[in-house]
């Protein structure tokens, strides 16, 4: 998709980026289906702000152009969540918790409107845990890929001869019938059993790409059927 902005163009930046996408779409280049670029792709295609390509988006959104498909992937996964909790719940009833149960009851405490001081420290909690976290398992992983992408020594950095790469290929088969059997994925799933919040970092490490270019990397190495076993996986 090509899209040709200007700087010089008195006509405001949103609106050419509106003009285009209205030109690709009535000359076929763009069949009805296609996806788009995120807002901060092609932000970072056109040098543009992410404001601006926001805007003209949400214009042709609300003249009819595009029609957002937002939450397409989560919540499936949400409801995936649910019939497996269902499934498994049925299955430790069926073998592992046979005879006859007892009953849950479970006395609630009345209800409190909340207070600023409450707030605060469930908010000081959970930031705090965060922060423990990110410090010790998060940066301990890090520097885990770190030191399995540069060893053994002389390797090229995050190839497959890495002990990232080899530990990746171990693993590869055992995620063939997922669609998905490659070494990167494999090693960004290990890790992300230890900290969720690095398998992006992984990734990024094994690609050898930026925040910028991941999302690129990623559409060449995963087709959507892949992509969702990928993240139920994770």
């Amino acid at each position: 998709m090509l899209l040709r902005v200007s700087g010089d163009n008195p006509e405001p930046l949103y609106q050419q980026i509106i003009n285009e996408i209205r030109r690709l779409i009535l000359t076929g280049e763009l069949s009805p289906g296609d996806p788009l670029p995120s807002v901060r792709e092609l932000a970072q295609k056109l040098t543009t702000s992410v404001i601006t390509t926001r805007r003209a988006y949400l214009e042709l959104e609300r003249e009819g152009w595009l029609t957002p498909r937002q939450g397409l992937a989560i919540f499936p996964l949400y409801l995936l969540g649910i019939v497996l909790a269902i499934v498994m719940g049925r299955l430790f009833k069926a073998y592992l918790f046979r005879g006859e149960t007892s009953h849950f009851v479970m006395e609630l405490p009345p209800y409190r409107l909340p207070t600023l001081r409450g707030i605060l420290i469930h908010m000081w909690e959970r930031g705090s845990a965060f922060v423990r976290k990110a410090g010790t398992v998060i940066v301990g992983v890090v520097v885990l890929v770190w030191a399995l992408s540069s060893l053994p020594w002389g390797v090229e950095y995050a190839s497959e001869g890495s002990l990232l790469g080899r530990l990746g290929n171990l693993v590869a088969p055992v995620l063939a019938p997922a669609g998905f059997a490659t070494w990167e994925a494999a090693a960004a799933l290990m890790f992300g059993l230890l900290a969720k919040e690095v398998v992006v970092g992984t990734l990024g490490v094994v690609y050898g790409t930026g925040e910028e270019g991941l999302a690129d990397a990623v559409r060449v190495h995963f087709t959507p059927l892949s992509a969702y076993p990928f993240l139920a996986c994770s």
